[in-house]
């Protein structure tokens, strides 16, 4: 048995694709979304305590997401872990990961890394680069995709919050 299994046995290691436009999984993923950034905008700082763009998105706006969304679940069907995607297009021909959130009881067992790794072996095999923007103070959030070996490619400021472009090639 694995640390991860020992750590949290009661939650399901294979990730599944996570319904979002069903409402009672918009809610659980409203709740999980909304810690998460919670927990983020305290570690960015002031800037992120006026406005965090993240932390504005409702259930309603989670339910109309054109995203793929692959998460982890409870043996009770409680998201514990989820990873979005946006699907490459012609004029977007990577593959964006617009959030990557756990739930607080679950974090630091290996399920953000679980994830990012499904995620990196279904769009590496179609030959897809992923791309996530991290904001300059998640430390923990930079860390993950460095050992994953995503690299800078830009920078930005929205709402005062610095984000790094990261990109990890296919």
């Amino acid at each position: 048995m694995n640390r991860t299994a020992l750590a949290m046995p009661n939650v399901n290691l294979k990730p599944k694709v996570i319904n979002h436009r069903a409402s009672r999984t918009a809610e659980q993923l409203y709740f999980l979304f909304q810690n998460a950034y919670r927990q983020e905008a305290r570690w960015l700082g002031e800037a992120a305590k006026r406005y965090f763009l993240p932390m504005q998105r409702d259930a309603a706006a989670i339910r109309l997401a054109p995203s793929r969304m692959l998460g982890l679940e409870s043996q009770a069907g409680e998201v514990q872990a989820v990873i979005e995607l946006v699907e490459p297009v012609p004029e977007q021909p990577w593959c964006e990961i617009v959030g990557l959130c756990v739930a607080p009881a679950a974090q630091r067992k290996g399920f953000a890394a679980r994830l990012l790794q499904v995620a990196l072996d279904t769009y590496g095999a179609k030959g897809t680069a992923l791309r996530v923007s991290v904001a300059e103070g998640n430390a923990p959030a930079q860390a993950l995709y460095e050992r994953f070996q995503f690299k800078p490619v830009g920078r930005e400021k929205k709402h005062g919050v610095t984000l790094l472009l990261l990109e990890r090639s296919a």
